[in-house]
Parts: C-alpha cells; sequence; structure tokens
C-alpha cells in the first residue's frame, strides 16, 4: 500500500484510517513570557540572564584570575574564553544607563549616582534593579566563580547572601547559613589554612564531584563488612582515584575528547557562541525595555526627573523594599535566638525514660515496629500511629493480667502478665525482643484473642486476627 507513497502521506494515511487524532499545533510563546520561565528552571538560565545584564562581571573576575595566574589551567582558558566573547557585546544593565543618561540632563558623571536619583522616584524601578543587579547576583556569581577556580567571590559574598536568604521564611535554611557563616568566620580568625586548602580544591567541593567519587568509592569498600573504619574507605579512595585516573588518560589518548568543563562553565561558554545571538539579543531587550518605558515617565521635556510612573509601574504594584535590610534585622530579632536555643537543645541532656508503661511506649525509647510486632502477637490490629498502637497494647495488657491463648498453643502456654512490666519499662522491651526471638524459629500461626482462656475458641474476636503465637505476656 505505501510503496508509492512518502513518508508524510502514508503517516497522514494511517492517521486517517486509525482515527488518531492529529497532534494541535503547539502554542508559541513570547519572548517575554519564555523568559520569565525559564528564569525558574535552573542555573543554566538564572545564568544566562544574569550574563546578559552584565558581562562584565564574570569578564573582570576572569581578566584578574588570569594576570595572578589563575587557580589552575582549565579554569582560566574558560574563563578568558567567557572574557572575549562577553566584550563583544554590551549588557542590558549598561544599555539602560547609556539610555538614561541620554535622556537626563546634566546627568552625574557617576553611574551609581544616576541610578539612585532614578531609584529614588519610583519604587518599581528601584526594586526590579535590585532584583537584577543585586539578588539575582548574589545567586550567580559566587557560585560561577567557584565553578571556574575563583573560591574568594563566595567567601566575600557569603554575608548578604545571608541576609538575602534570611529575608524569606525560611527558618532551617536561615539557620545552615548562619552556622555556615560562624564556620567561615572562625576558620578565616583562627584556622586560614582551612579556607586555602577550599580554594585550592574548589572545583571538587561541587555536590556532582562528591557524588560520583561516593559511586566510585562502593566499588572498592566492600558494603559487607560491619564495622568499616576510616583506613579502609582512605585504602579504597587511593585506590578509586588511580583507577579512574588511568581510565580517563586511555580514554583520552583513544577518543582525543575535549577536556569536560563544569557544569556553569559549560553553560557560560555555550551561550556565548553565535548560536545564541538571537537569544542573548531578545533576552537584553526584555531586561532593558521596561527600564526604559520607565525613564521616558520619570523625566521631563526639560531633561529633569520630575514625574511619576503610571499605569503597570505603578509604585502600588511593586511597593518598595529593602530585603537585604529587612534580612537583616529579620537575622538580629529571630535567627540568632533561634539558633542558640537550637544549640542549647543540641547540648541539652536528653530525657530519662518514662516509668509508665503507656508512656514509655509513647517515647522515643519505643520503636513503631515492635510495637506492630507486639500488636501483631496479641491479635489486635496493627494499623496506626505510634500512639494508638501504644494504646492498644497497653489496654490489652490491662484487659488480660491471666495471660491470653493463642490459637496454636495449649492451655498450659498461658504466661501471665509480669507485674513488674508495668513499672519497668526496660523489662518489657527486654521481654518483648526475647519473645520475638522465639517466635523466628515458630512457624506461626493464626491467633486470637480469648477472655475465657480456651486455647481456640473463636467466639471472642472483636481484637483482630493475628500472626504468630509462641510465648505470649
Amino acid at each position: 500500500m505505501a510503496g508509492g507513497m512518502t513518508k508524510t502521506k502514508c503517516a497522514d494515511l494511517i492517521i486517517e484510517m486509525l482515527s488518531i487524532p492529529e497532534k494541535p499545533p503547539s502554542l508559541s510563546k513570547s519572548i517575554a513570557n519564555s523568559t520569565i520561565v525559564n528564569t525558574t528552571r535552573g542555573i543554566h538560565s538564572v545564568t544566562l540572564l544574569q550574563m546578559v545584564w552584565d558581562p562584565t562581571i564574570a569578564a573582570s573576575n576572569a581578566e584578574q584570575r588570569r594576570l595572578r595566574g589563575g587557580s589552575n589551567s582549565a579554569s582560566s582558558s574558560s574563563s578568558i574564553t567567557i572574557s572575549a566573547a562577553a566584550n563583544t557585546s554590551i549588557g542590558a544593565k549598561q544599555e539602560v544607563i547609556s539610555y538614561a543618561r541620554s535622556k537626563v540632563a546634566h546627568a552625574p558623571t557617576d553611574d551609581d549616582e544616576l541610578i539612585g536619583l532614578l531609584c529614588d522616584s519610583s519604587s518599581y524601578f528601584f526594586s526590579l534593579w535590585m532584583l537584577l543587579n543585586v539578588e539575582m547576583r548574589l545567586a550567580v556569581e559566587p557560585f560561577v566563580e567557584w565553578a571556574a577556580g575563583n573560591f574568594e567571590p563566595y567567601v566575600r559574598l557569603f554575608p548578604p547572601m545571608t541576609m538575602l536568604v534570611a529575608s524569606v521564611n525560611k527558618p532551617k535554611v536561615q539557620r545552615a547559613f548562619l552556622i555556615k557563616l560562624h564556620c567561615l568566620a572562625l576558620y578565616a580568625a583562627e584556622h586560614p589554612d582551612i579556607l586555602v586548602t577550599m580554594g585550592e580544591n574548589c572545583r571538587k567541593l561541587v555536590e556532582t564531584t562528591i557524588e560520583y567519587h561516593h559511586s566510585r568509592l562502593r566499588r572498592y569498600v566492600d558494603s559487607n563488612v560491619p564495622n568499616l573504619t576510616h583506613h579502609q574507605y582512605l585504602e579504597g579512595s587511593t585506590i578509586c582515584f588511580q583507577v579512574d585516573k588511568m581510565k580517563h588518560e586511555v580514554t583520552d589518548w583513544l577518543t582525543n575528547m575535549k577536556p569536560k568543563e563544569t557544569e556553569r562553565i559549560h553553560s557560560l561558554v555555550k551561550s556565548e557562541k553565535a548560536a545564541f545571538l538571537e537569544t542573548r539579543t531578545a533576552t537584553r531587550k526584555f531586561l532593558a525595555t521596561p527600564f526604559k518605558e520607565m525613564v521616558d515617565m520619570l523625566v521631563d521635556s526639560d531633561g529633569k526627573i520630575t514625574q511619576q510612573c503610571t499605569g503597570k509601574y505603578e509604585d502600588k504594584h511593586w511597593p518598595r523594599s529593602d530585603n537585604l535590610g529587612f534580612g537583616q534585622a529579620r537575622l538580629e530579632d529571630e535567627g540568632l535566638p533561634l539558633l542558640q536555643k537550637y544549640l542549647e537543645n543540641c547540648h541539652a541532656t536528653p530525657d530519662a525514660a518514662p516509668t509508665d508503661l503507656r508512656s514509655f511506649m509513647k517515647s522515643r525509647f519505643a520503636r513503631v515496629e515492635d510495637l506492630k510486632i507486639e500488636c501483631k502477637r496479641r491479635g489486635v490490629s496493627t494499623v496506626g500511629n505510634k500512639g494508638v498502637l501504644a494504646d492498644r497494647v497497653t489496654d490489652h495488657a490491662e484487659s488480660h493480667p491471666n495471660g491470653f491463648k493463642s490459637r496454636d498453643r495449649s492451655t498450659n502456654a498461658s504466661v501471665a502478665l509480669d507485674t513488674d512490666l508495668a513499672s519497668n519499662p526496660v523489662c518489657f522491651v527486654a521481654a518483648m525482643a526475647a519473645l520475638n526471638d522465639d517466635d523466628d524459629d515458630d512457624d506461626g500461626g493464626g491467633g486470637v484473642d480469648t477472655d475465657d482462656g480456651g486455647a481456640g475458641d473463636d467466639d471472642d474476636d472483636d481484637e483482630g486476627m493475628g500472626g504468630g503465637g509462641e510465648g505470649e505476656l
């Protein structure tokens, strides 16, 4: 049938014969919508957005690394590539500054002073500028430089990063940043050799490299050996490093492949190629357009900043907020007291085990797995949380003070409830563990609770069926 047809005609015929619905055409998104969506999809898009906003961020630092020799050859070569490509075009930030300078009469010579005048006149302008020029830069620049082999920006910018994280309601993340900030300050004051070591090996102190090392290490360390020591891990690490080095040398010799860069550096180098020119141009236009429109609203015909933004750029749509200042205040008022309380709890003496049986089984000293085993042994339901299971076991023990029988045991197998169990929970746990060990040697059987002590009476099975029946409390 399809002998004289093209693939397209054959596919259309199959769709018609099988009544397969045609795929709807994809909805094209505008550049603005695509940029907004992509900024939330990982490090590649955010890094690209920051590079389009201000290419000189990575370029200037890369040139400084090159002049002082760089941390290693791989990072220097990658950074120089970014620097050369970034200098071929200006970013959206410089485009906004140049446009504002052309509109404002007698504009200040200092760029920061000029932008400050515009920020004072519009909260929308101020907030958007802070987002792109400060907050997003804090989220991108330290880690891009880290991936390139420069650890200094991360250490230098960690305090404002902590303030930015504290501005949102994430107390656990805030606590982790405070602890890390304390460690960095301690290292700088008393152990600078640690920071030097981290800086020299920062390209290896990344999540992917550490996870890759763990996956290699498991081949040389037997996980079935109990009580693994540091020496065994050290021996395995030594072997796997040399084997991996040999494997890479052979692979490079046979395939002649280019050395791979880190994920961030690879993303930057790729985004600076000619194939991304259209994307970079559209993104730069998307970032610069709102600022240009606000400059036109703020500057009057005489070149003075005397007017207000209207429409979608009104101040009410983006009220002025200092996230860094708010984060600093929250650290002082909430973060530090909570951290102090957390550290005090870490060093506090643990609570003693409760002496009451019911309270003991509900405490952290009893495990849910053990309670489920005990419920199953007593023939009651094993469904529920720790509190429900504890109540179920305790109620069953109190309602059978003279012991209980299972279906597969004789009348003589009755074991009375030890009077010491209620006052000594540890005794209860020991007895339960011993009974569980005995159950491992038993084939098990359907056990039901009986009020009259019968060995196989099924009249009273309101508390459910259960497996196992050897040695009951």
